[in-house]
């Protein structure tokens, strides 16, 4: 998926929801406490979006990228998981769940991130939110990045609770919530 200026270009690898107010595009597996994974709790982020409030964050569980447009305000929140593990990339005002094809797309010449590049060859990983393009970088988790009517991006922090601080939920209490969050849906084994 491409977002440019906040708009939507290619949206074929992601779910895509759409009411009178917002328009959503998201892949992954996400969920709040209490709220079903998915359509059902991607809602309730919206109506959390829609009274302002950010918060909503400290609770969503799980490995997703979510972009969200508020179309009356012509506003939208781009954001991955918390833990970094989906990948999303930005360069300008270009955001992509694709690093090939945001270079494709954008008709920018890269310069190698030499940094990245040793790492990338030491360590077989590329290290925070760089990449091995220095005018590309990946999402960080720690933000959302809101792209404005004039298509500047914000980034704002998410004022995660830190790693050796008290979790924020009981583990126990974390699997009893998974446990409703999907304990409608229907797996099947392929």
């Amino acid at each position: 998926m491409l977002i440019i200026n906040g708009e939507p270009i290619n949206n074929t690898d992601l779910k895509y929801f759409k009411d009178n107010n917002f328009e959503a595009y998201y892949t992954g597996f996400f969920f709040i406490p209490s709220f079903q994974n998915g359509e059902q709790t991607l809602l309730k982020i919206i109506e959390e979006i829609n009274a302002n409030n950010l918060d909503f964050i400290q609770d969503l569980y799980g490995t997703y990228f979510i972009a969200i447009k508020h179309t009356n305000q012509n506003k939208s929140y781009v954001f991955t998981d918390n833990s970094g593990l989906f990948k999303a990339f930005i360069h300008e005002n270009i955001i992509s769940t694709s690093f090939n094809e945001l270079i494709e797309y954008s008709n920018s010449k890269y310069s190698i991130n030499y940094e990245s590049l040793v790492d990338f060859l030491h360590f077989g990983f590329v290290f925070f939110d760089n990449t091995l393009c220095k005018e590309i970088s990946k999402l960080n988790p720690n933000f959302f990045y809101v792209i404005n009517p004039d298509n500047s991006i914000t980034k704002v922090n998410k004022n995660l609770s830190k790693i050796d601080g008290t979790p924020p939920i009981d583990p126990y209490v974390f699997f009893e919530h998974l446990h409703e969050s999907i304990k409608k849906e229907t797996f099947q084994l392929i």
